[in-house]
């Protein structure tokens, strides 16, 4: 499989300066513009990640806060029947 020199990328004299900067110019933004892209995707998928941990955190918050609602219940409960208790003693 040799390369025939037909096949290779040249320089013509043709082409004047003003092109080959117009397509070093293009190529450097389109390379600046994918770098930005990538630089906003990790980002993003950065933040995202710390959203999803604050998240899990969020979720023990309320079983948290819901098991001890529910402990707060049981305790007015209990005191309502001491109450109660207490209220037929005196009588």
């Amino acid at each position: 499989m040799g390369v025939n020199n037909e096949a290779r990328w040249r320089m013509d004299r043709r082409v004047t300066l003003n092109v080959a900067f117009a397509m070093i110019t293009a190529v450097a933004s389109i390379a600046g513009i994918f770098s930005s892209f990538s630089a906003r995707l990790d980002h993003v998928e950065q933040v995202t990640g710390l959203l999803s941990k604050e998240y899990a955190a969020q979720q023990q918050v309320v079983v948290k806060v819901a098991r001890i609602d529910e402990r707060v219940a049981a305790m007015q409960e209990v005191l309502s029947e001491i109450k109660a208790d207490l209220r037929g003693v005196r009588k």
